[in-house]
């Protein structure tokens, strides 16, 4: 599988945005968590935990938004 570095970074930086702007402070926690790495092209990390993570809290948000 091909790992798109860059156009992870782009979508999750656009994401974080969005979640900044809406003040979802722990989702956008955990997207910046997700972001900075990318940023800094670190490929060291796991991302597919940083990915989860950002899953559980947009999933924790939408039972709230229900």
């Amino acid at each position: 599988m091909k790992k798109k570095y860059d156009e992870a970074f782009e979508d999750a930086h656009a994401l974080k945005g969005v979640a900044g702007n809406l003040h979802l402070t722990s989702l956008y926690d955990a997207i910046s968590q997700l972001v900075e790495p990318l940023r800094q092209k670190d490929f060291n990390k796991d991302y597919d935990a940083l990915y989860n993570a950002v899953k559980e809290k947009l999933e924790a948000f939408k039972k709230v938004a229900e």
